[in-house]
């Protein structure tokens, strides 16, 4: 398999966007649309155990945001 074409990315403008993409998803769902989320999903944001895992869920969240941005890179 050839993965020359690896090393012709701009892996900068890469994680930018993956880090932009990312933004974008905190944004739209902290100062956005935060109400209309909990509301839908009918959240307790009093519960402590909601907390738990938080921050795995936001590294993985971003880990596949940073794949995305990769195939796009290949693919254009």
């Amino acid at each position: 398999m050839d993965t020359g074409f690896l090393s012709e990315l701009n892996w900068l403008h890469i994680a930018v966007a993956a880090l932009a993409y990312f933004a974008l998803g905190a944004i739209w769902y902290s100062v956005l649309f935060r109400n209309a989320w909990i509301r839908y999903h009918a959240i307790d944001v009093n519960d402590p155990g909601l907390q738990k895992g938080t921050a795995a869920i936001m590294l993985v969240s971003l880990l596949w945001m940073f794949v995305v941005t990769v195939a796009l890179a290949i693919l254009i």
